[in-house]
């Protein structure tokens, strides 16, 4: 934290306006810095396992993992290939090399369907936001976070009080439960581009994503009318889920 002295509102306002845009520009700021200045005690390069966890990856060589197709940049289902593709991707294929395991990705036509879909099939759920009671609800158990994103609000002419979320999302949830005074009113949509469109279009005056999500829309000239504000003290945390009936090992590597 910075501290400034009692009555400094201007000074207070300015450090944590800035903060935010630093958050929204360069998302990973926080994990270059702990990259920087601490030494990580493991990498996925020299991960130890234990001779039980070695013995899970014999008997279960492949795990299945549902994810959202339409969660893009983290992940999302690429509709040339019928692959998930995205960042998430890159991690599972990350650790696929460290540890041997192999995943098989499977998922349905929204984040919301893929939940129903695959609670009692998939062994994992490919990232959830971090919440334990959230992941208690869905039926998995949330490793520790690897992600920790700034949420925004996307909005075009003005943020107004008509918002536009996704069906079924931890974020969404977390929106309802802030943003919940005289005049508010919310438009659910099956995934979180039908909400960024409905703010392009006018049929919402807005929406909250997390910092990857901005740069990847924005990055798209369509979006480039589209105006951003940090929510301050408005976090999202990532986190693998695994199953809750699934061996204690499955977790224990994820974990690691």
């Amino acid at each position: 934290y910075f501290a400034t002295a009692p009555g400094e509102s201007d000074i207070l306002s300015s450090l944590n306006y800035a903060l935010g845009q630093i958050n929204s520009l360069q998302p990973d700021f926080s994990n270059y810095l702990s990259k920087k200045y601490f030494t990580s005690s493991s990498s996925l390069s020299d991960i130890v396992l234990t001779s039980d966890e070695k013995e899970y990856i014999k008997k279960h060589p492949v795990i299945t993992v549902a994810y959202d197709p339409a969660w893009a940049p983290i992940e999302y289902k690429d509709e040339s290939t019928g692959q998930m593709n995205g960042i998430m991707r890159d991690i599972y294929d990350r650790i696929s090399k460290a540890t041997g395991l192999k995943f098989n990705f499977v998922t349905s036509d929204s984040f919301y369907k893929a939940r129903g879909k695959y609670k009692e099939q998939a062994d994992m759920f490919s990232s959830l936001s971090y919440d334990y009671n959230w992941g208690k609800k869905l039926g998995y158990t949330l490793t520790s976070p690897f992600l920790s994103l700034q949420v925004v609000q996307l909005y075009k002419n003005e943020p107004g009080k008509v918002i536009a979320l996704p069906i079924g999302y931890y974020l969404t949830k977390c929106v309802k439960e802030k943003y919940t005074g005289d005049g508010y009113k919310y438009k659910l949509y099956p995934t979180v581009r039908e909400c960024v469109d409905a703010v392009y279009k006018g049929e919402a005056d807005s929406t909250f994503i997390n910092s990857l999500e901005l740069n990847y829309y924005l990055s798209e000239a369509k979006y480039s009318n589209l105006t951003s504000n940090t929510v301050l003290g408005f976090q999202q945390e990532i986190s693998i889920a695994v199953g809750r009936n699934e061996d204690e090992e499955l977790y224990s590597i994820m974990n690691k």
